[in-house]
């Protein structure tokens, strides 16, 4: 989000609309210490507070010029963070697809 922040505030047009959108398999990333509470994801509720804030603070920034889209794809994976970072923003979306590249 750090890099996304700084090339949304790089733009000098004042009236273009703006899109962040997540790309997402679904899995986390982040690694989270061992014995940590986690959610059905392996995020903390923290990281997905923290990551709701970060989201809200770009809103708050940027207006209804910037929408927020997420799309998740994977086999048996749980995209609800993906859903609530969508949820942020009125007019935004997310999309999720189940899907399996085995033969």
């Amino acid at each position: 989000l750090d890099k996304a922040e700084q090339l949304l505030l790089s733009n000098s047009f004042g009236s273009c609309a703006l899109n962040l959108f997540f790309l997402s398999d679904g899995k986390p990333s982040d690694r989270v210490p061992r014995g940590t509470q986690t959610l059905i994801t392996g995020v903390t509720p923290a990281q997905v507070a923290m990551t709701a804030a970060r989201i809200d603070n770009l809103a708050s920034r940027f207006g209804r010029r910037l929408t927020v889209n997420t799309v998740g794809f994977g086999e048996h994976e749980d995209f609800c963070v993906l859903q609530k970072l969508a949820e942020r923003r009125p007019d935004s979306s997310a999309a999720t697809a189940s899907s399996s590249l085995r033969g």
